[in-house]
């Protein structure tokens, strides 16, 4: 807004000192050119052929130089000019400098590690065990007029020779109903032999056998017509020592 109004201000004085100044010139040349047909006025007229009479003309009097004709308007002041420069600068220099540096760092590292593992199941190949059929052992058929002996070389099995060949450890023996059995106990004091139903003393089966309560020496066994199929031998210190009888018909 001020660059405006100075703007105008220098225009206005420009054109007003030009106004001025032509208004000046025009008067100079004015009262210039008055002046100088004054002047040689008088001399105009003496040339002139005259038509008066002739009367004598009257001592003319020389002009003066410094009377003007009282219709000439002649300054007596030079004008003076004012020069107003036109070449007028205004600087407005406004230098308005805004610096903002903003810096944001934002640094976000996220590390984000998912292992998926599928566990692996490494089979071990099991045996299978083969589950044989139990074999029931043949049993070892007796008769009554068999030598039999029952004897042992530790806690853990009885020895069974018949007929002075051994037979092997707690062998399976068969025996006949209605018939009768003599058995031969060697060590019998340490080892007494028992018959019984389940395999323990404590089921003692006392029909038919002769002596009861535990043979040390020698035990006779019959074997009566309701004996049940299968009985036990069985020692009276050790339960290691135990075998199968099989009653047949």
């Amino acid at each position: 807004m001020k660059t405006h109004m100075v703007a105008i201000i220098i225009a206005l004085s420009f054109v007003v000192g030009v106004s001025l100044f032509l208004r000046s010139t025009t008067l100079f040349a004015q009262s210039r050119t008055q002046a100088q047909n004054a002047s040689i006025a008088p001399w105009i007229n003496a040339v002139k052929p005259s038509t008066a009479p002739s009367r004598q003309p009257s001592k003319t009097r020389p002009p003066s130089h410094t009377r003007q004709p009282s219709n000439t308007r002649v300054p007596t002041r030079r004008p003076s000019f004012t020069r107003i420069p036109t070449h007028t600068r205004i600087f407005t220099k406004t230098k308005t400098k805004t610096k903002t540096k903003t810096r944001t760092r934002t640094r976000t590292r996220t590390h984000t590690r998912t292992s998926t593992r599928t566990p692996v199941i490494t089979s071990t190949p099991t045996s299978t065990p083969t589950i044989e059929p139990t074999s029931t052992p043949t049993p070892i058929a007796l008769s009554a007029s068999d030598t039999i002996e029952f004897y042992n070389e530790s806690v853990i099995d009885w020895k069974v020779n018949v007929n002075g060949v051994l037979r092997g450890a707690d062998p399976t023996l068969a025996m006949q109903k209605g018939e009768t059995y003599t058995i031969n106990v060697t060590n019998g004091w340490s080892h007494p032999l028992f018959l019984s139903t389940d395999g323990t003393t404590g089921s003692e089966y006392t029909s038919g056998v002769s002596p009861t309560g535990g043979a040390t020496t020698l035990l006779t066994f019959t074997v009566p017509s309701d004996a049940p199929s299968q009985l036990f031998y069985v020692c009276g210190n050790h339960s290691g020592m135990q075998g199968i009888i099989v009653i047949t018909p």
